[in-house]
């Protein structure tokens, strides 16, 4: 790895790196991965690799799967994955969610998107929440400039049955970007956008029989990524147009701003007693060739480097950067935006789990960073 293109500041190391592997979820202290249609349990003390099964994906996306830009050109990775158990967890991948139980090493698709939907962007587990019945939901997301109608789709337990739960109305929103309960006041939230009244935060608590609007109007309230806590929900902000930062909205509804970044945010995970967010390089949606950005390299006006930086901290110490990897050169809307991703489900280990997307030198790549021992 090239020093100019990343930097690892003296507080942690990198300890172990592999190419291809995609971090999916913990199960434990160990890590479902997944590389070119199949399924490995790693040891995250040894590092060794455990085979589970084959997803028996299609010869061809098989084959474009080993090129790691038609991998990203064609989204052709796991997202939105999500723990149900000890042995399962359910993912997207190729417009279907699959359910892979750990141990019996087997996967099935068992549910198929709408149509145009290939991925989800989140996938949401609901459980030890008071009066909930809902066990898994997920949203509609694609291009949807108009505000047309977005449903929410759940499932009660029987992972063959997916229904509608919730549907946002014609002129509400354009998207849902997550979808996050909160077990400290009960509720679920759910995170809109993008622009002037989409931007929004709201949050049923009533099983998704009503959702209410709570707060909305600007790009301080548009997010992905959110950490309920008991002082109240911290979240980052997601605006390629404006300066982000985490913010800390209490019960009382009082917003705090905890730490300026240097991009949106669209990946946190919970690491010990802290929180991690990675920021996201992306382009400018003003940008346009022709009616489309996914050929433009102009940055947005909220992105201030060609870094990916990784943010880490909590209330009581505060927030920093720990690290920053930079942008590849291949154009952000076409081979995807430059960021970090972290694995789903708790982390009992003293490690950082992270794999790299469109960044420079960890592109693809499975990253296991250590604090250092004094």
């Amino acid at each position: 790895m090239l020093f100019a293109d990343f930097n690892i500041y003296d507080e942690y190391n990198i300890v172990f790196v592999a190419k291809g592997y995609k971090t999916l979820c913990f199960i434990d202290d160990k890590l479902v991965t997944y590389k070119y249609g199949n399924i490995f349990l790693m040891d995250l003390y040894d590092f060794s690799k455990e085979f589970i099964c084959n997803l028996c994906l299609d010869k061809s996306t098989l084959f474009f799967s080993k090129n790691r830009l038609l991998t990203r050109l064609l989204r052709l990775e796991p997202r939105g994955v999500a723990k149900r158990d000890n042995n399962s967890i359910l993912f997207s991948l190729k417009g279907y969610i699959y359910h892979l139980n750990i141990a019996t090493k087997e996967s099935k698709a068992i549910h198929k998107f709408r149509n145009n939907m290939s991925a989800l962007v989140y996938l949401t587990t609901i459980e030890d929440l008071g009066g909930f019945t809902v066990k898994h939901c997920y949203s509609e997301y694609f291009t949807n400039n108009e505000k047309n109608e977005i449903s929410i789709y759940g499932c009660y337990g029987d992972l063959s049955d997916w229904r509608e739960i919730y549907r946002f109305e014609k002129g509400q929103i354009n998207h849902i970007h997550s979808i996050i309960p909160d077990p400290y006041q009960k509720k679920v939230w759910i995170f809109t956008g993008d622009f002037g009244d989409a931007a929004g935060i709201w949050y049923t608590d009533d099983d998704f029989r009503t959702v209410n609007r709570y707060l909305f109007g600007n790009q301080q309230y548009r997010a992905r990524v959110g950490m309920p806590t008991e002082d109240g929900l911290i979240y980052a902000t997601d605006t390629p147009m404006e300066t982000n930062s985490i913010y800390i909205v209490s019960k009382d509804k009082e917003i705090k701003k905890l730490f300026e970044l240097e991009g949106p945010s669209l990946y946190g995970a919970k690491y010990q007693n802290k929180y991690i967010f990675s920021t996201v390089v992306e382009c400018d949606p003003n940008e346009k060739w022709g009616k489309t950005d996914i050929i433009s390299y102009k940055r947005g006006k909220g992105i201030k480097s060609w870094y990916s930086h990784l943010v880490i901290g909590n209330l009581e110490e505060g927030f920093k950067t720990i690290a920053k990897f930079k942008k590849d050169i291949f154009p952000m809307g076409l081979f995807q935006f430059g960021t970090i991703t972290f694995p789903q489900g708790k982390n009992l280990t003293n490690k950082i789990i992270l794999y790299g997307n469109s960044l420079k030198n960890i592109d693809g790549k499975m990253i296991i960073m250590e604090r250092k021992t004094i």
